[in-house]
């Protein structure tokens, strides 16, 4: 017995020394700014991730990033992706610590007259086909997402709230409706709420608990996961069915063709508020990439000249009155979401009114980006109910302390100077 008491106590020091003894990982970060190599035009919203996982970040509005992630191997390898253009891989080892800018190379054949383009009247059958093969592409089990959240509320050209938080999404597939989506808040921070609002919506807020959930409405603005029991995919099946398409272009991507579609509002539907945007679609299987959406209100004379035309930078206060963009990844044969970035109205608090007294409008100017993907069950744990969210809590009224710590190393899509603006305006508004 005293043998077997002396050989336990040997092994368990000799494993307490060995576990003390494990390396830590070392966190490497790279961070900078994307652009084409064609002109050097900076390259917005690109995917930064480690190769062979799913863990990663994504470029701002001006092409800068940041992502720090564990180094493991001496040959992990950092991608740098984006539609249209040549991934570019890093070595993780060699990456310096500054600030440096990065160049994609433009997707060789894009636009190039030899490719086999389609016909017009063969557009709409493309689009009916991505519909179709949505429940082979896109997963129908079981997977968890991790995401960075930002909100900002603009009013004309100041900005008056802000709030960030990181949080999981438990997606049970694509054939379940996206209320039913867990939703864990692990971390949240934000400003004042300097939101205008009438007399007749303070009381509305106040009996009806708050204002309703951005977080869950960004998954409202997804057209390619917009499933409901009663209507399945119905902006999709309303872009298909009556919408007029015209082929933007061709891009030769790492993963073969990809289709460019614009559609617009149908031709006999001139004035007033009418709808646009672009669909990517992978020519091999048929997933679509990327849906961008977007209703203006167009004056009737207006309205046919700018079919398949609208400069998608023209400010949002003119006469937009919703955009949104939502873009997927293949991870092994499935689609998995990127990011959704949308702008819509406050609601009632729309319409308001400067110090002035000049109108003025308020809306939400918002985005999810996915910093990681767990795609197998076993990987994840499962979100319980007692940790999910409301699907009507009003996110901005949840209180939660703020962990320095955990922003300080989270890979959230950095600075830019709207942002910057973002806090001016609002430190300003809270001076007053």
């Amino acid at each position: 017995m005293r043998y077997i008491i002396t050989a336990f106590l040997f092994l368990f020091f000799n494993l307490t020394i060995l576990v003390s003894q494990k390396p830590k990982l070392e966190n490497k970060e790279i961070s900078g700014t994307l652009l084409s190599k064609a002109d050097s035009s900076a390259i917005p919203f690109a995917n930064i991730h480690l190769k062979g996982t799913m863990l990663g970040s994504h470029s701002n509005e001006q092409g800068q990033f940041s992502f720090r992630f564990p180094l493991k191997e001496k040959y992990d390898t950092v991608v740098i992706s984006s539609i249209g253009y040549e991934d570019l891989e890093l070595l993780a080892s060699n990456l310096k610590s500054q600030k440096l800018n990065y160049y994609l190379s433009p997707e060789k054949g894009m636009l190039d007259e030899v490719i086999v383009r389609p016909k017009k009247d063969t557009l709409r059958a493309i689009v009916g086909e991505a519909i179709r093969k949505i429940p082979f592409n896109y997963a129908r089990r079981a997977f968890l997402l991790k995401g960075f959240y930002r909100e900002m509320v603009v009013r004309n050209n100041s900005y008056v709230r802000l709030l960030e938080a990181a949080v999981s999404v438990q997606d049970n597939g694509f054939d379940v409706p996206y209320s039913r989506l867990k939703i864990r808040l692990d971390e949240l921070k934000k400003s004042e709420d300097y939101i205008d609002y009438s007399f007749f919506e303070r009381v509305y807020k106040y009996f009806m608990s708050g204002d309703e959930n951005n977080l869950y409405k960004s998954f409202e603005f997804d057209g390619i996961r917009g499933y409901n029991r009663i209507e399945e995919y119905k902006l999709l099946n309303d872009i298909h069915s009556r919408y007029d398409f015209e082929l933007d272009s061709v891009i030769q991507s790492s993963e073969g063709l990809i289709y460019v579609l614009s559609y617009f509002s149908p031709s006999f539907h001139l004035g007033g508020l009418q709808s646009f945007g672009k669909i990517y679609i992978n020519a091999d299987d048929f997933g679509m990439l990327k849906l961008e959406f977007n209703s203006q209100f167009f004056a009737v004379e207006d309205s046919n000249e700018a079919r398949f035309n609208r400069d998608q930078e023209k400010l949002f206060l003119n006469s937009i009155y919703k955009q949104s963009v939502v873009s997927y990844r293949k991870i092994g044969k499935k689609y998995y979401l990127s990011y959704i970035k949308w702008k819509a109205p406050v609601r009632d608090a729309w319409q308001t009114e400067t110090e002035d007294g000049e109108n003025a409008v308020q809306f939400y100017d918002a985005a999810f980006y996915v910093t990681d993907v767990k795609t197998r069950r076993r990987d994840f744990r499962r979100i319980r109910n007692r940790e999910t969210i409301d699907f009507d809590q009003d996110l901005f009224k949840v209180e939660k302390p703020y962990n320095e710590e955990f922003w300080n190393n989270y890979n959230s899509v950095i600075l830019d100077p709207k942002l910057e603006k973002a806090k001016r305006d609002i430190e300003e508004m809270g001076s007053k």
